[in-house]
């Protein structure tokens, strides 16, 4: 029997309701409130709702998202022909169902997605029973993971309750700083940037200060010598991490490495969707553990969806919960997407990862350095302290070793990250090119709506770039009809 034949995926359902989404956009926040990406069996229409989430939530206030914007997002996400390209947008709004029926849609949708979690819990559990290894144990895991997976699946009813918290119980304290200023103890950080730009570096030369308690490099003091716990994907511990350590100057008795999980009698790779609580656990074995640091962070989501805003968010959060409770410093490890843009939508993955930190480094070279070896450290998102600008370091081997460090400028560098990241050929925002594409906007609409696919067809043919285009479009307040869709308006 097939998945379609056994009710296992519904397709009329899933394409009704993104017609819906793309047709009529002031119905997406009651749908992202109904649906999840794993209710949608299509991989490209999964992508394509967690799209739909994502630039809803990158919109301006009172702004509508019409089909031309949603085209100009995936692409600059690089993921338009992942959805089909524009004409797979295009037909999945001819599949356009009637709003009213909005709720016949999502609940065949729910069930469909409820029966496949069910029967994957079933192969599992199956597996694990023929299996004479496996240990009762492991069953009773497997059991009590499908347990809360179908609960959150299903409908929500149930004796769900809200937690009300009296703040007026609630006991203010100051923010606690692993690098005062820069990095929060309690929190999770992120530090992202280019291949071969020393992201993985930097990060050992945190874990290295802080296993001896030295001064960070803006001079910060630091708060004595702690643990530090690494999961790292990318580099073998034997020949790269321990020996970038040791001449980092570490005190690398202090430093553990998260090498792999042991469940029901396997070893597997660490899973942030699921063992959180093993690395709580490395961390309470770790004395005095202060920073964890996860190198890349985007390989410990095996399973989820990288975009996807909802899926992150519900793997972060606990994530940030446990490095709270144990109030140690989370640094994850991350790249930054080719392409232009604000630096916060070029970190790699979904919006989830820097929404869910507190701060966000991105480290990247200084393009005016004849010599190409000077870099920059630079906030591209910090919410609990002032900006106390970035800092500039090298990457240098030092007194004839062989191994590569982290060497420092001392004072921060008063330097914008968007003055010196790389756009990959991109124009950089230049105010003439702004006032033409301006103008032309002005013109082009003075006589009321119209498509806008032929402004911005139009735009193209005069040069102006599609970048530029709706830059312009925000500065002279070009809005999407409600009343005629795909049209923009004056105003």
């Amino acid at each position: 029997m097939t998945a379609l034949a056994s009710g296992l995926v519904n397709l009329e359902a899933e394409n009704a309701v993104l017609g819906i989404a793309l047709m009529d956009p002031d119905t997406l926040a009651e749908i992202v409130t109904a649906l999840r990406p794993e209710h949608f069996a299509d991989p490209a229409n999964r992508r394509l709702f967690s799209a739909l989430a994502e630039a809803r939530q990158s919109m301006e206030s009172g702004e509508c998202l019409d089909l031309g914007s949603l085209v100009i997002f995936l692409r600059a996400a690089g993921d338009l022909e992942a959805v089909g390209g524009a004409e797979g947008l295009r037909e999945r709004a001819e599949s356009f169902g009637a709003i009213a029926a909005l709720p016949a849609y999502v609940r065949p949708l729910r069930d469909a997605a409820l029966r496949r979690r069910a029967l994957s819990a079933a192969d599992r559990l199956r597996t694990a029973a023929e299996d004479a290894g496996a240990s009762p144990d492991r069953m009773a895991a497997i059991l009590a993971e499908a347990e809360a997976d179908l609960a959150r699946m299903g409908n929500g009813q149930g004796d769900t309750k809200g937690v009300l918290v009296n703040l007026g119980d609630v006991k203010a304290q100051s923010v606690r700083w692993l690098w005062p200023g820069r990095i929060p103890s309690g929190k999770v950080t992120l530090v992202a940037g280019d291949p071969n730009i020393g992201k993985s570096m930097i990060s050992l030369d945190m874990a290295a200060r802080v296993s001896r308690g030295t001064a960070w490099p803006d001079g910060a003091a630091n708060a004595g010598a702690g643990g530090v716990v690494i999961l790292t994907a990318e580099d073998d511990l034997g020949d790269t991490v321990v020996p970038r350590l040791q001449a980092a100057g570490a005190d690398v008795g202090r430093v553990r490495a998260l090498a792999a999980v042991k469940s029901g009698g396997q070893t597997r790779t660490f899973d942030l969707g699921r063992d959180v609580e093993a690395l709580a656990e490395a961390i309470r074995a770790t004395p005095d553990c202060r920073l964890v640091i996860v190198d890349p962070i985007t390989a410990y989501l095996p399973g989820k969806d990288g975009n996807s805003n909802v899926e992150i968010r519900s793997v972060i959060a606990p994530l940030a919960a446990m490095a709270m409770k144990l109030g140690v410093a989370v640094v994850g490890v991350t790249h930054l997407r080719k392409g232009d843009g604000a630096p916060l939508y070029r970190i790699m993955g979904s919006l989830g990862f820097v929404a869910a930190a507190r701060a966000v480094w991105a480290a990247c070279k200084d393009q005016a350095d004849p010599t190409g070896r000077r870099r920059f450290l630079l906030p591209c998102k910090n919410n609990l302290a002032p900006d106390g600008g970035g800092l500039a370091y090298r990457i240098e081997v030092l007194n004839g070793d062989t191994v590569p460090v982290v060497t420092w400028e001392s004072g921060p560098v008063a330097i914008r990250l968007e003055d010196v990241l790389p756009t990959q050929g991109a124009p950089g925002p230049d105010p003439e090119a702004q006032r033409e594409a301006e103008d032309f906007l002005r013109q082009a609409l003075a006589g009321g709506p119209r498509a806008a696919k032929e402004v911005i067809r139009e735009a193209g043919d005069l040069g102006i770039t599609r970048r530029t285009l709706y830059r312009a479009r925000q500065g002279v307040g070009v809005r999407a009809d409600p009343e005629r869709y795909g049209q923009w308006r004056l105003g």
